[in-house]
């Protein structure tokens, strides 16, 4: 959601000198920022947390990429329609809103000078779980990690596996459309979308899912309501854009530059088309998330690991299509800048001592397996292709030293 560069907020006489110059290009900072009536009249409209204080403010200044942006402020939802208030609010005055879930963008898409909003604070239940039909409802701050830990029982995840899982939020899952190490198997969160609550631009709550080509013409209006609008948009592009999508559009497995209108076009010809799943990868722009109703993946039976040692980062990634042959379920290269970190940090010594000394590359191979066995056949068969002559039955020397997993994952999800 974009704002005019030239607005000037009224914030009363108390603070208008402190805003008022258009070269300031919303920074608030100020000892009297909370007095500003902007403040007062958010805090009036929401239930939860609004702090637009200098100390909030630069906490939320950046993300885990390398930029630095200061917010106008800060606001803790507690429902969607706090959410809701806090959009057509800034709508009509047009200040930029920013959805924001675990801040562990690595592109800047979660700082801006914007109203943030903050999720994770107070919107971040697990609403239902139906393990009989592998669905679950969250709200938008609700971390994957902790999702998982709550399915778990069940024996069934959310899919999508981003390195920050412990701390990625569903919300943030959706807007970025993000995947992980297993998305040769599972793809992207766009599959995974089954019904979204949000608000749009203008702070209308919808609720967005699978509606048939049919419907959608006939509730498009390009003059009626926003929601309506927006029906007439998605039309337009079925109707006049199609071709060009298909033409344009890379096929790539992990494709979540632009808006999802490869997927619209596709389920189109379907005669069904799933809205929710047009706003993976919008990171906010179409529409704010505030709640959705996710498809589950049971947990695998079993998993097999190997690991690939190259003499060159070259080798290796020029290996990895012959490595795909073979259908695992993940493939990880660890470059030669994280051998020489593991062979220098005291931590990693023993994980380390593991790893041939001419290596500089590696490539971790996992494959999902239904049994022990049908793992080991899997592994035999990798081994067999890229290592002839490996011994696939023999089993590690007793005298090799233990590795601490949770230190060994630590270390490639640092990576």
């Amino acid at each position: 959601m974009t704002a005019n560069p030239n607005t000037v907020f009224d914030a009363g006489d108390d603070a208008a000198d402190e805003i008022a110059d258009r070269r300031a290009e919303y920074d608030f900072v100020s000892a009297d920022v909370d007095r500003l009536a902007m403040v007062d009249d958010i805090r009036d409209r929401v239930d939860g947390d609004v702090r637009f204080d200098t100390y909030t403010r630069q906490l939320y200044a950046t993300d885990a990429s390398a930029y630095e942006v200061t917010p106008i402020g800060v606001v803790y939802p507690e429902s969607t329609d706090d959410v809701a208030a806090t959009v057509a609010y800034c709508a009509t005055r047009e200040i930029p809103v920013l959805p924001r879930g675990g801040g562990t963008s690595l592109a800047g898409q979660a700082v801006n000078e914007a109203v943030v909003l903050d999720f994770t604070r107070h919107m971040d239940g697990i609403v239902s779980v139906d393990p009989d039909d592998r669905l679950a409802r969250v709200e938008a701050g609700t971390v994957l990690g902790d999702l998982n830990d709550a399915l778990a029982p069940h024996d069934l995840k959310f899919a999508p596996d981003p390195a920050a899982s412990d701390r990625s939020a569903i919300g943030g899952a959706i807007g970025n459309n993000s995947t992980g190490a297993h998305s040769l198997v599972y793809g992207k969160t766009d599959a995974y979308i089954e019904e979204c609550d949000a608000v749009l631009a203008d702070g209308t709550v919808v609720t967005l899912g699978e509606i048939s080509v049919e419907e959608l013409r006939d509730s498009a209006d390009p003059d009626g309501s926003l929601l309506e609008r927006v029906h007439s948009a998605v039309v337009r592009i079925i109707d006049e854009e199609s071709e060009e999508v298909r033409d344009r559009f890379p096929e790539l497995k992990r494709n979540v530059s632009g808006y999802n209108f490869d997927v619209l076009v596709e389920e189109a010809e379907t005669g069904t088309v799933n809205l929710a799943r047009l706003l993976a990868g919008s990171e906010g722009t179409l529409a704010v998330v505030t709640e959705a109703e996710v498809a589950l993946e049971p947990v695998p039976e079993t998993k097999a690991v190997s690991l690939l040692f190259y003499e060159s980062v070259l080798e290796a990634v020029t290996d990895v299509q012959h490595v795909l042959a073979h259908e695992p379920a993940a493939v990880e290269l660890i470059d030669d800048v994280l051998l020489g970190l593991a062979r220098e940090t005291t931590e990693f010594e023993e994980a380390a001592s593991l790893v041939p000394d001419e290596a500089e590359a590696a490539l971790l191979v996992e494959f999902y397996a239904d049994d022990d066995d049908h793992g080991r056949e899997q592994t035999a068969g990798l081994l067999g292709d890229r290592v002839p002559g490996t011994d696939t039955e023999a089993t590690p020397p007793t005298d090799w030293p233990a590795i601490d997993e949770t230190i060994a994952f630590a270390g490639l999800e640092a990576h």
